[in-house]
């Protein structure tokens, strides 16, 4: 009987060690080979950074604070929080973070969250027999006027879910970076727009 049940442990083990093995590194594991043998990187991880940096050289530092909050609120984001202050140098220098965004719902019966999870995500935490309710992205900007005049950006996006099975918990991981690329790309046209 004790046998029974230690092959059976060991069979669990190996199984659910060969499912985290297959969820692995999203990035890792969505890499095909083309025709030519070179790896193409899936179409969710063409843009993912660790953190986003711009320099914006023509423009105020005020200026920049300001497209950034509405860039944020065009994505139908709120602003969760804003501070900025004025160092000895007379240089700013704030802090912009956005609420948590909502890309996914369990209260939308047309989207999958876990897909939802998979696509803005580098790799989704593994939870066996987890069952997510919500995908959620929040934005987290640091602005710096610099001594040459510039003002440097810096975005980190963190994705987050709600796994109500399991674990019933909240879960933060590393964003795809891809909403936070066409964010930035949507501040920098609204400057080139005037």
């Amino acid at each position: 009987e004790e046998k029974k049940e230690e092959k059976a442990k060991k069979e669990e083990e190996k199984n659910s060690k060969g499912e985290e093995e297959k969820s692995g590194n999203m990035f890792q594991d969505a890499l095909q080979m083309t025709d030519q043998g070179q790896k193409e990187v899936p179409e969710n991880m063409k843009y993912h950074q660790e953190k986003f940096e711009v320099v914006f050289e023509d423009y105020y530092f005020d200026e920049v604070w300001n497209a950034t909050i509405e860039a944020i609120e065009g994505t139908g984001c709120l602003v969760g929080q804003k501070t900025s202050r004025q160092d000895d140098e007379g240089l700013f220098r704030g802090k912009i973070v956005s609420d948590f965004c909502v890309l996914a719902s369990t209260d939308y019966e047309e989207q999958d969250v876990y897909d939802t999870l998979k696509f803005y995500s580098v790799k989704v935490p593994f939870i066996r027999g987890g069952y997510w309710e919500t995908a959620r992205l929040q934005y987290k900007f640091v602005l710096k006027e610099q001594e040459d005049e510039t003002v440097k950006m810096i975005l980190k996006g963190e994705m987050s879910g709600k796994e109500s099975n399991v674990t019933n918990e909240t879960h933060f991981w590393e964003s795809s970076g891809y909403r936070e690329h066409f964010l930035i790309e949507d501040i920098k046209r609204r400057f080139a727009e005037g």
